[in-house]
C-alpha cells in the first residue's frame, strides 16, 4: 500500500482501460475511542470519481473495495478474535462511496485502510495474477488512515472503611488494603495509579511516618513508640491518563474516608506473688494498664465489647484458671500446674480488618507479656558456668524438671535469667543471675530461696556470699559474710550457715553489729547470732539436721571451748564432739540412715579407725565404723528408704569397680556391699538429692551409662527409684546451659 492519496498502477493492459481517479479531500479519519460496541457510518465519505473518458465511462463500470486492513483489533471481532466482523467497508452508490465500521470497546490506535478503486470492462479479457482470464480492469490503490483517538476512562479501586492496628508494632505494611485497582480497560494498563492520603488525628505524635498508599494497594505507615489514638484518612485516587477528549482521571467514588484506630497495648506492671509450687491453684494478682476501659477496647461505630468475653491470661502457654477481670488496671487468676519460669501474658482479642474480598488486613489482638512472670518448680539447681576458654566462671541457678519419673521425655532445667553461655573473651562470665562467682548451696527460708557460695556481686551490687531471691529480686542477707558459704540449712525456725568465713556482717542501716563467728552462724530473719554462743575454730563445709540435733562438719578443732575434730553435734543445749572425730582433709556429706549417721569426704581415719573416705557413726554406742574403702573422695550422699546412694570422684569401693556412683542396701546386720548405679557417670558427682521418687545427681560429667546405653548429659542426671518389677535406669535432665561448669547443689522447691 502507498501513502494516503497516492495511486499505483495494476498489471492491467492500459490500452483497454484508463485508471479511474478520485479527488481525496483527506488522508485520514479521526474518531473517539468507545466504551461500548459502536457502529459508525460516514455517508458520502468518498465522491467525485472519474472513470476515464466518455467512451470508457460508457463501456466500463466502477468498483470500490477495501483491501488490507491493519490493526484489526480496533474493530469488532468474533469471540475467538479470528474474524473481523466490524472491519471497515465501502459501499458505492453512483459516484459516491459510504464508509462504515464497528469499533471494539476500549481500543484505540491507527488502522491503515488499503482502498482499491477499479474500472472494469466486461467486453475485453485478460489473465489475472492467478493466470485466469477475467474482465480487463484498471485500478487505483490509495491509503486512508483511520485514527481511533484514546479517551481516558476513570480509575477504580476499593478500600475498607475501617482499619484497626495495635500500638507498638512500628512499621506497618498493610498489603491489599486497596483492591480491584485498575487504571481503566486493558488498553490503559500503561497508565500509572496515584493515591494520595490526607490524615486528621487526635494524637499529634502518632506517626513517625505518615500513611502512604502505594499503587499496588499496600498502605504503609510507621507509628511512634507508646502512641495510640484515632485517625481519619481521606484517600484520593487518580491516574496519568489525562482528561483530553472528555476523559476522566479521577477515581470513581473518590475521595473515600477510612477510620484508622491504633489500640493501646495492655501493660503488665507486676505479678504478685511470683514464686509458687508446681501444683495448680495458687492465686496471682496482675497489675497494669489498659485491660478493659471503653477507650482501650471499645471500637468506634461497633458494638461495645464485654470485657470478660475477649481478655485472657496465659501462664507460659497454658490458660490461667478462674480468670477474673477486676478493672482496667487489675486482674486475678489461679496458676495452672507447671514447672520453671513462666511468663505471664494478657491477650485482648478485638477483631480483624478485612478488605472487600474478605482478606484479613490486620489483627488488632493486643498482647502484653511480663517476662519475669512467675516461678513454678520442683527442683532447684545451683553451680557455676564456665566462661571463655574456661578461664572465668559465674554463678548459675536453674529450676526444673518438667516430666514425671519414667517419662520418655527428658526432664529439664529452665534457667532463672538469661543463661546462654558467653564465649567471647570480651565478656568475662556466663549469665544466669549475673552472679560474679559460683553458687555452692541453697535452701528455702521465709518464702524465699536463699543461696550461698563464692559470689560477691550481683551485677554491680554487693551481696557478700549470701543472698535471698523472691523470684524477681535478689537481696542481701543482713550484711553478708566475709568468705565462701558452703552450706545452708533450716533449723528450728532459723537459717544455719556454714562456710569458710570468720565474720557475720550485721545490717548497718539497722544498726546491727558484726559478729566474729568462725565458719558457722545462724540468721533469724533480721539478725545474726552464734549457735550456742560459740565460735568455730575453722570452716564448716556441711550441716545436717536430725530432729533436734544439728550436725556440722568441716575443718576445725574446737567449737567454743569444746574439742571436736572436724565434726560436732548441737543438741539444742550444748555442743559435743563425735568420739575422736575425723582425721580429714575435707568433709562433704552427711546423711542419716537406719544404722546411724553416714559421713562422706576425703579422710582416712574416723574415731581412730582406718577408713576410706566414708564412715558411719552410731549415736547409741558413740562409735565409728568403716563402710568399705573408696579410692577417692565421696562428695555426696542420699538416703532413700533402705538404700544409700554415694557419689564422688571414686572408681573403686573395696575391689568393686564403680564410676563415681555407688549404692548399698542398708541392713540390720550392717554389712556393706557396694554396687553400681547403672554403670555410673563420666565425672565427679558433687550433689545427690532425693526428690519425688528420684535421686538427682549433679556435678561435672557429660554422660551416664546404664544397661540401655551411654546417655549424653550435661552435669545433671536422675535415677528414679522403682519397685522391684521395674528396671531402673538413668534419665537425662536437659537444659544446663553452656559447656563446662559444675552443679554443686540440688534442692527441692518446697516454698
Amino acid at each position: 500500500a502507498t501513502k494516503a492519496g497516492a495511486v499505483s498502477l495494476s498489471n492491467s493492459q492500459l490500452n483497454l482501460a484508463n485508471i479511474p481517479r478520485q479527488n481525496i479531500s483527506a488522508y485520514y479519519l479521526s474518531v473517539l475511542e468507545s466504551s461500548t460496541v459502536s457502529r459508525l457510518e460516514f455517508n458520502s465519505f468518498l465522491s467525485d470519481f472519474r472513470n476515464g473518458g466518455v467512451d470508457q465511462a460508457r463501456e466500463n463500470f466502477l468498483t470500490i473495495e477495501i483491501g488490507q486492513v491493519s490493526r484489526q483489533h480496533l474493530f469488532l471481532t468474533d469471540g475467538n478474535g479470528s474474524a473481523c466482523l466490524g472491519c471497515p467497508q465501502l459501499s458505492l452508490t453512483g459516484d459516491v462511496a459510504s464508509l462504515s465500521f464497528t469499533l471494539e470497546p476500549f481500543q484505540y490506535g491507527i488502522s491503515s485502510l488499503e482502498v482499491v478503486l477499479a474500472s472494469v470492462n466486461n467486453n475485453t479479457w485478460q489473465e489475472n495474477s492467478d493466470g485466469v482470464l477475467a474482465p480487463s480492469r484498471a485500478e487505483a490503490v490509495f491509503q486512508i488512515d483511520l485514527i481511533v483517538m484514546p479517551v481516558n476512562n476513570p480509575p477504580k479501586a476499593e478500600v475498607p472503611s475501617f482499619l484497626g492496628v495495635s500500638e507498638g508494632d512500628g512499621k506497618y505494611f498493610i498489603h491489599n488494603f486497596a483492591t480491584e485497582i485498575s487504571p481503566g480497560p486493558v488498553n490503559e494498563a500503561w497508565q500509572e495509579i496515584v493515591f494520595e492520603v490526607l490524615t486528621q488525628s487526635d494524637t499529634p505524635l502518632l506517626f513517625a511516618q505518615i500513611p502512604k498508599l502505594y499503587p499496588n494497594g499496600t498502605l504503609a505507615f510507621e507509628l511512634n513508640d507508646h502512641q495510640h489514638g484515632n485517625v481519619n484518612l481521606t484517600i484520593f485516587l487518580s491516574d496519568t491518563g489525562g482528561s483530553e477528549f472528555g476523559g476522566t482521571n479521577s477515581g470513581i467514588g473518590f475521595p473515600r474516608m477510612v477510620e484508622l484506630k491504633v489500640f493501646p497495648l495492655p501493660k503488665i506492671m507486676s505479678v504478685t506473688p511470683c514464686v509458687g509450687t508446681f501444683h495448680e491453684g495458687w492465686t496471682v494478682t496482675i497489675y497494669g494498664q489498659y485491660f478493659g476501659s471503653s477507650y482501650s477496647r471499645e471500637l468506634a461505630r461497633f458494638p461495645e465489647v464485654v470485657p470478660s468475653e475477649n481478655i485472657s491470661v496465659l501462664v507460659g502457654d497454658l490458660p490461667c484458671l478462674e480468670q477474673e477481670f477486676v478493672s482496667d488496671v487489675q486482674m486475678t487468676c489461679q496458676v495452672p500446674a507447671g514447672f520453671g519460669r513462666k511468663p505471664v501474658t494478657i491477650n485482648i482479642t478485638g477483631g480483624v480488618s478485612v478488605n472487600d474480598k474478605g482478606d484479613i488486613l490486620s489483627d488488632w489482638t493486643r498482647t502484653s507479656t511480663f517476662t519475669n512472670g512467675i516461678i513454678q518448680a520442683e527442683v532447684y539447681y545451683a553451680g557455676e558456668l564456665r566462661g571463655f576458654a574456661g578461664l572465668t566462671s559465674s554463678g548459675y541457678l536453674g529450676v526444673g524438671p518438667d516430666s514425671a519419673p519414667g517419662n520418655d521425655t527428658s526432664a529439664s532445667i529452665d534457667c532463672l535469667g538469661s543463661c546462654e553461655n558467653r564465649t567471647s573473651p570480651t565478656l568475662a562470665s556466663a549469665e544466669g543471675l549475673d552472679l560474679s562467682r559460683s553458687v555452692r548451696t541453697m535452701t528455702t527460708y521465709a518464702d524465699r530461696l536463699v543461696i550461698g557460695g563464692s559470689f560477691i556481686f550481683f551485677r554491680s551490687r554487693v551481696l557478700s556470699y549470701i543472698a535471698a531471691w523472691d523470684g524477681v529480686r535478689l537481696e542481701p542477707i543482713a550484711g553478708g559474710v566475709d568468705g565462701t558459704v558452703y552450706h545452708l540449712q533450716r533449723y528450728k525456725g532459723n537459717l544455719v550457715i556454714g562456710g569458710a568465713f570468720s565474720l557475720l556482717y550485721g545490717n548497718s542501716a539497722q544498726g546491727k553489729q558484726t559478729l566474729r563467728s568462725g565458719g558457722l552462724g545462724q540468721y533469724d530473719g533480721s539478725d545474726w547470732s552464734l549457735i550456742g554462743n560459740a565460735r568455730v575454730g575453722g570452716s564448716v563445709t556441711i550441716t545436717y539436721v536430725d530432729g533436734d540435733l544439728l550436725y556440722v562438719a568441716g575443718r576445725f578443732r574446737y567449737i567454743g571451748d569444746v574439742p571436736a575434730l572436724n565434726i560436732a553435734v548441737w543438741d539444742g543445749a550444748a555442743w559435743s564432739g563425735l568420739g575422736e572425730g575425723l582425721r580429714a582433709r575435707d568433709v562433704y556429706a552427711l546423711v542419716k540412715t537406719s544404722t546411724g549417721l553416714v559421713v562422706g569426704g576425703e579422710f582416712t581415719r574416723a574415731g581412730g579407725k582406718t577408713v576410706g573416705n566414708i564412715a558411719r557413726w552410731e549415736p547409741d554406742t558413740r562409735t565409728w565404723h568403716p563402710m568399705s574403702d573408696f579410692n577417692a573422695p565421696v562428695r555426696a550422699l542420699a538416703s532413700v528408704g533402705s538404700r544409700l546412694f554415694a557419689g564422688g570422684d571414686f572408681s573403686l569401693a573395696g575391689v568393686k569397680s564403680l564410676a563415681n556412683m555407688a549404692q548399698i542396701t542398708v541392713s540390720e546386720d550392717k554389712s556393706v556391699t557396694w554396687t553400681g548405679v547403672g554403670l555410673g557417670v563420666s565425672g565427679s558427682v558433687h550433689a545427690l538429692t532425693y526428690i519425688n521418687g528420684c535421686v538427682y545427681a549433679g556435678g561435672r560429667f557429660d554422660s551416664a551409662t546404664d544397661q540401655d546405653a551411654i546417655k549424653a548429659v550435661r552435669n545433671v542426671v536422675r535415677w528414679c527409684v522403682q519397685d522391684e518389677s521395674t528396671l531402673e535406669r538413668w534419665e537425662p535432665v536437659v537444659g544446663m546451659p553452656g559447656k563446662g561448669g559444675v552443679v554443686f547443689a540440688i534442692a527441692p522447691t518446697d516454698v
